[in-house]
């Protein structure tokens, strides 16, 4: 004879999860999404991320290794410069494009070292301030 009656017990009874359910559980950890929008299951209903479609480049890589090659050439030439020659070549761009292209290609600005000469209206006129 039992020490309490468990014939009229509140305790309820754990019940055990589905495999779906268990294989959804397990997914989601297993592929630590944090959003469920680039997260699918596969047909095994095991979790996968899926990477996102992005909108295509304006130029590919290659493209873009030879514009920073033509920056590295040219030194002194604008964006906006650059821009036109592309454009004559046909790829219409921005030249904000151009520059974020150009940065993670490893091409930055610069400052530099010393003033530049004087223009020799410039010196004219230091002589003459200086008489």
């Amino acid at each position: 004879m039992t020490l309490t009656d468990v014939t009229n017990s509140n305790m309820k009874i754990c019940k055990q999860l589905d495999d779906y359910t268990c294989g959804l559980i397990i997914g989601r950890y297993l592929g630590k999404a944090k959003h469920h929008s680039n997260f699918t299951y596969n047909k095994t209903g095991t979790g996968v991320i899926v990477k996102r479609s992005e909108r295509p480049l304006k130029l590919s890589e290659r493209e873009q290794r030879t514009v920073v090659r033509n920056f590295r050439e040219q030194q002194f030439v604008s964006f906006v410069e650059h821009t036109i020659q592309l454009k004559d070549a046909g790829i219409n761009i921005h030249p904000q494009t151009l520059s974020i292209y150009a940065r993670r290609n490893g091409f930055g600005s610069y400052t530099s070292a010393s003033l530049p000469i004087l223009k020799p209206s410039q010196i004219k006129k230091r002589f003459t301030w200086a008489r």
